[in-house]
């Protein structure tokens, strides 16, 4: 279960074992996910949630996007700067961990993120002039 609210603490999220994601002092009740969600987290603005699930699936709420892998998804994550989103889970990528990486989060200046492990292992990561410089075109 994870537990989650904004900066003027007006809402409340939650998400649970049985595939629910909750928002608090608001009528909603969804069900995002087939498998349990493993972290929820929302954007700088508050302006949409990513969940990520047992599923294999991260969706951003009110379903705009759903992010799709071979491999279990843990956590996942929203770039303040870019449209991207970074994932979290069964694979071992990431430099410095052993095993699955259990929670992802970036930092609010959008340069760098922290991983936390399978070995209670938290890293702190940067990313690179060429991911900070690079501009999608759509």
């Amino acid at each position: 279960m994870d537990l989650q609210t904004n900066n003027d603490l007006t809402f409340l999220i939650s998400s649970s074992k049985d595939r629910t994601a909750k928002v608090i002092n608001d009528v909603r009740r969804e069900k995002p996910h087939q498998g349990q969600i493993m972290d929820l987290q929302t954007n700088n603005d508050l302006t949409f949630l990513i969940s990520s699930s047992k599923d294999r699936t991260a969706k951003i709420l009110k379903h705009l996007k759903t992010y799709k892998t071979e491999r279990l998804i843990n956590s996942a994550a929203s770039s303040p700067l870019k449209d991207h989103v970074l994932l979290g889970g069964g694979q071992e990528a990431i430099e410095g961990h052993f095993g699955p990486i259990n929670n992802i989060d970036i930092h609010l200046d959008g340069k760098s993120y922290a991983s936390g492990d399978e070995d209670d292992l938290v890293r702190i990561h940067y990313f690179d002039n060429d991911y900070l410089d690079y501009d999608v075109v759509y």
